[in-house]
């Protein structure tokens, strides 16, 4: 709904002939497409353009892909989200200034062009001037690999290589309200003990094994939620303590012998220390860029966090 990217592929329709579920069926590759500042004279704007042009519109705009003024999308939600996306997302914040300087007739011609620079910063979130900037021509001509350049009109879409550090933002902004950095084959781990020198490098795949949301247990005292199997003795299960560990009682564990993570609400532990969930335990992140978001069950976020910061144990949480 708010992705700034389109879907460029092949959809096959062919197998949905009305029996059955719907099935998304693609052919040939994957990829995305970005376009321009601008859309062309007579089209709506879509994607990143929605965050650009006629933003007076906004919700209108956005509205016009799911049927408009008769589509069942609440205007209230479409302007939640927009208000969530302005504040605390670099991209957005990027975009908007690019809006201003559109509507600005004395203003020369410019493009925008996208950073791929990962790990200009470690813990601090991102701002616009970390992702990108407004280019005016004749601008610097140097290119870094896989930058993103936007001109405000051009005919054709450009394809977005899935090694561009925004890749992941710039698609998923919901998952990625700030903008963060994605994967980038420049990343390397820290403290890895490999021998060769490919083993210093991370992978795609070990990257995005992290999740982007971390769920985060609440509960009373000895009232957590156990799993066990249909085969399991309960007299067992009772007195296993490894079954009784949360994300949260080990957050209160770890921070009782260590003092690194005592700054940090539980609402934003994972945003330096990641949850094993085969082992139950925090450690601290080895990728010093990349964070995960933290999201309570049964309590909203907005609350807990005024409370549970830095707790050592359940008193303190009290």
């Amino acid at each position: 709904m708010f992705n700034m990217m389109s879907l460029g592929v092949h959809i096959d329709e062919s197998v949905n002939n009305g029996r059955g579920p719907y099935v998304f069926k693609i052919s040939d590759q994957l990829y995305h497409w970005l376009g321009s500042l601008s859309p062309a004279e007579g089209d709506p704007p879509r994607f990143s353009q929605l965050y650009i042009y006629d933003t007076d519109n906004e919700v209108d705009n956005c509205r016009s892909h799911f049927g408009g003024e008769n589509s069942h999308l609440c205007r209230d939600i479409f302007e939640g989200f927009i208000d969530m996306l302005d504040t605390p997302n670099a991209l957005v914040q990027l975009f908007r200034t690019a809006r201003e300087k559109l509507a600005d007739t004395y203003v020369p011609n410019f493009k925008v062009r996208l950073y791929n620079v990962v790990g200009v910063r470690e813990y601090e979130l991102p701002t616009g001037d970390m992702l990108g900037a407004i280019v005016y021509e004749p601008g610097p001509e140097t290119d870094m690999d896989y930058d993103i350049i936007i001109e405000e009109r051009s005919g054709h879409p450009q394809r977005v290589n899935k090694l561009h550090s925004s890749y992941m933002s710039l698609q998923f902004p919901l998952l990625f309200p700030y903008g963060e950095d994605g994967y980038s084959k420049d990343l390397k781990l820290l403290g890895g003990t490999g021998t060769s020198e490919s083993d210093k490098w991370l992978t795609m795949k070990a990257y995005y094994v992290e999740p982007v949301v971390q769920i985060l247990s609440i509960h009373l005292q000895n009232m957590q939620r156990v799993v066990f199997r249909d085969r399991d003795r309960l007299d067992s299960v009772v007195v296993n303590a490894n079954s009784k560990k949360t994300t949260l009682t080990e957050w209160l564990y770890y921070n009782e012998w260590n003092t690194n993570g005592r700054h940090l609400m539980y609402l934003d532990f994972p945003s330096e220390f990641v949850w094993n969930p085969s082992g139950k335990y925090w450690r601290r992140r080895r990728l010093r860029h990349k964070s995960s978001i933290g999201r309570l069950t049964y309590v909203h976020p907005s609350e807990a966090p005024k409370r549970l910061k830095g707790c050592r144990s359940r008193l303190e949480t009290r």
